[in-house]
């Protein structure tokens, strides 16, 4: 769901996929459902008042609830006190970085996300920014001479911190009795049977193509995702690859509309939509 959208937006945009008889199982919603992002506050937005309810109404259309997320923790989180002395030494977008391999961060935050995600039927996340931004020139990763208090440094935290967020969350889910199938954005050696599919955003289709056909020989859960594109048939050909992965993952964050009603981004957010016989 787009960063814009509240409660009631997500709400009929799970109709409107129904009534046009859309393909789709997970609704998953970026980083505006809380309160503060970049780092997490890991607390509903106001523009969610009883999210409990809207993932009840989501469940009987038959969608499934996905939370975008990542672990950084925000000055305004009920659990950064906790978390304050099992979190590395340097800050992250001003927040905490916890000690995901110390078993006692792992509860603090696991338990937080229990109790307001997982127990309303949360069920699955977007686990974001565990990996070490290596290509794109934005830094939201702890330096490699952090030091934690698990004893690992940076360096080696930089290669666990995908895989122990999954193993976290999947802890949680088999404590309800219950699966998930998520999305992480970094994974590590040995992680391919866990429930998690690695996705990239880099957005390069030739690049797109590759990874699919080496994913499709690896064994690796990996997909792509779409979001605009620069004509029809780029859209086109994106959904193609999408849908040959193990998650066809549309990422409307930017765009208020599915972009199969309109691929241009500023055309989609003004609602100018492409004529219905081309759709």
């Amino acid at each position: 769901a787009s960063l814009s959208f509240g409660q009631e937006k997500v709400l009929a945009m799970a109709e409107a996929l129904r009534s046009e008889g859309m393909p789709c199982d997970v609704l998953g919603l970026e980083p505006g459902w809380q309160t503060h992002a970049y780092p997490c506050s890991h607390v509903w937005h106001p523009k969610f008042p009883d999210p409990a309810q809207m993932i009840e109404r989501l469940d009987g259309m038959h969608f499934r609830a996905n939370l975008w997320t990542h672990a950084f923790v925000h000055p305004t989180s009920p659990v950064y006190e906790d978390l304050y002395e099992h979190s590395g030494d340097h800050e992250v977008l001003g927040g905490l970085a916890p000690d995901l391999v110390d078993p006692s961060a792992q509860r603090i935050l696991g338990e937080h996300y229990l109790r307001e995600h997982i127990d309303i039927r949360v069920s699955g996340y977007k686990l974001d920014e565990c990996d070490n931004s290596d290509y794109n020139g934005i830094h939201w990763m702890f330096p490699e001479s952090s030091q934690f208090p698990s004893g690992v440094d940076g360096e080696v935290m930089h290669s666990l911190y995908g895989v122990k967020f999954q193993e976290m969350i999947l802890e949680l889910f088999r404590r309800r009795g219950r699966r998930t199938y998520s999305s992480v954005r970094s994974s590590y050696a040995l992680a391919a049977p866990l429930p998690f599919v690695l996705y990239s955003d880099l957005y390069n289709h030739r690049q797109f193509i590759r990874g699919v056909v080496n994913m499709g020989f690896s064994g690796l859960l990996w997909t792509p995702e779409v979001r605009d594109a620069s004509s029809e048939v780029d859209l086109v050909r994106r959904m193609q690859a999408v849908v040959l992965s193990p998650q066809a993952l549309v990422n409307a964050w930017y765009i208020n509309n599915p972009p199969w009603k309109q691929w241009r981004r500023a055309e989609n957010n003004r609602d100018e939509f492409l004529p219905a016989d081309s759709r």
